[in-house]
C-alpha cells in the first residue's frame, strides 16, 4: 500500500442505487484512510444519500433520456457535451488526483471530462456483463475492476483487477451475525426487494401468492416489501385481505437490519442487491428484470445460483401458484436455507473497498509526474 498525504478523490455514479451504494462505500473507506471523497451524481440517485456521511457532493447536470430514436440520440450527444463542459469546470474547481466512475450514463461526462484534464481515472463494474458506458470507457481509463469472477463483454486488449462489490460499513456487523433459519414453528420473516426503483411485479404476484399458501404457513409470515409509491396502498390492502402481516414501503434506509432479520429474500438480481444479500448470509430467490441491457441481471445472478446461494426464476415463468410452492418448500426445510445461506456469504469477495483503495492510492503515486493541472488541455 502506498501511503501518501490526503487526496482528493472524485466518485461518478448515477441511475440507480445500483451504481451509487458501490461509490458511498468506497468513500466510506477512502474518507477513513484519511483521504478527502467527492461524490458526482445526478438527481436521480440525490434523494437515496441523505443518510450518508458523506457530505461533499455535486450534481452532474443531464437531461439523458433513454430511447431509439435518431432524434432521441441526437439529443443526449448534445446534452453529453454540455454535461462535459460542466463537470470540466467542476473538476477544475474540485482539483482531483484520481476520478473513479461506477457506470450508468450520468459518469460518462465526468470520465471523459477527467480524462481529457489527464486526471488519473478507474472504472468499477458492477455487473457480471459490463455495461455501455463503462465498456465505452474501458481503453480510455487507467484501471478496470469488476465484481465478478466471470465477467462478459470486456474489451479486448483491457486488464481486469477483479476487486469485488464495494458493500456500505453498516452490513459488516450484519455480516457478523449467524443466520437462524426458521424452525417449524414461529415467525417466518420474508424480505421482498424490487430495486431502488421497484417492481410492479411482486407488487402483482406476492400477495395472491401469500392467499394460496397453505394457512398454517402462512399465519407464520411477515412480508418486509419495498414497492413502487402507486402500488404501496393496494399491496398493502391485498395482504391484510389475506390476513398477513406486511409492511411496504417505496424505499427503506435500513436494508442491513431488515436483511439481518430475514429468512428468505426475494429480489430482482441487481448486483448490488446480489451482493449485499449474499455478503451478510441470506439465502435469496432471485427474478431478473428482463428488460435489463444484455441481460446481465441474468448473470449476475446466475454466478451465485451455480455456488448453491440462492435460486432463479425467471419472470415468465413465476406464477402467484409457484412462488407459493417455492417459499412453502424453502421454509419447510431449514438445512436447505441454512446450506444456502453459508454458501452465498462463502461467495462474496471480501476487501474489496480495502482493495480499490489501495489500486487508486498506487495509481496516483504512478501518475504523480504527470497530474492534471501541469498543462492539460482545458
Amino acid at each position: 500500500m502506498v501511503q501518501d498525504n490526503r487526496k482528493t478523490i472524485l466518485l461518478a455514479t448515477g441511475g440507480t442505487g445500483g451504481h451509487l451504494f458501490p461509490a458511498l462505500a468506497l468513500a466510506e473507506t477512502l474518507f477513513k484512510r484519511g483521504h478527502r471523497p467527492i461524490m458526482f451524481m445526478d438527481q436521480r440517485v440525490s434523494s437515496l444519500v441523505k443518510d450518508s456521511s458523506i457530505s461533499e457532493k455535486y450534481l452532474i447536470n443531464t437531461k439523458y433520456k433513454s430511447t431509439n430514436t435518431l432524434i432521441g440520440n441526437i439529443n443526449n450527444l448534445i446534452d453529453l457535451g454540455f454535461s462535459m463542459r460542466d463537470a470540466k469546470s467542476k473538476i477544475k474547481k474540485v482539483k482531483p488526483s484520481a476520478v473513479v466512475g461506477f457506470g450508468s450514463y450520468a459518469s460518462a461526462s465526468v470520465m471523459l471530462a477527467a480524462i481529457r484534464l489527464k486526471v488519473p481515472t478507474m472504472i468499477h463494474e458492477q455487473n457480471a456483463v459490463v455495461g455501455k458506458v463503462n465498456r465505452f470507457l474501458s481503453k480510455r481509463v487507467d484501471r478496470f475492476c469488476t465484481s465478478f469472477k466471470n465477467t462478459l463483454m470486456v474489451p479486448n486488449g483491457v486488464s481486469v483487477y477483479r476487486t469485488g462489490m464495494p458493500i456500505r460499513d453498516t452490513f459488516l456487523n450484519i455480516r457478523k451475525k449467524k443466520y437462524r433459519a426458521p424452525g417449524l414453528t414461529g415467525k417466518i420473516r420474508i424480505l421482498v426487494l424490487g430495486g431502488s426503483q421497484g417492481a410492479s411485479i411482486f407488487s402483482d404476484l406476492m400477495p395472491i401468492a401469500m392467499g394460496l399458501t397453505h394457512e398454517k404457513i402462512r399465519k407464520r409470515i411477515t412480508i418486509i416489501q419495498q414497492c413502487r409509491p402507486e402500488l404501496i396502498r393496494e399491496t398493502q390492502e391485498r395482504y391484510s385481505s389475506y390476513g398477513i402481516e406486511a409492511e411496504v414501503s417505496h424505499f427503506f434506509h435500513n436494508i442491513p437490519s431488515l436483511l439481518g432479520s430475514s429468512h428468505l429474500v426475494l429480489a430482482r438480481a441487481g448486483s448490488s442487491t446480489i451482493n449485499e444479500v449474499a455478503y451478510v448470509g441470506r439465502p435469496g430467490v432471485f427474478v431478473p428484470y428482463p428488460s435489463a441491457t444484455d441481460n446481465h441481471q441474468v448473470f449476475n445472478a446466475t454466478q451465485l445460483i451455480e455456488s448453491g446461494g440462492g435460486w432463479l426464476r425467471e419472470q415468465n415463468e413465476i406464477t402467484p401458484k409457484l412462488i407459493s410452492n417455492l417459499i412453502t418448500r424453502l421454509v419447510s426445510n431449514p438445512s436447505v436455507l441454512l446450506a444456502a445461506a453459508s454458501r452465498a456469504k462463502d461467495f462474496v469477495k471480501v476487501g474489496c473497498k480495502e482493495n480499490l483503495t489501495e489500486l487508486i492510492e498506487d495509481l496516483i503515486h504512478l501518475n504523480s509526474k504527470s497530474r492534471i493541472f501541469k498543462k492539460g488541455p482545458s
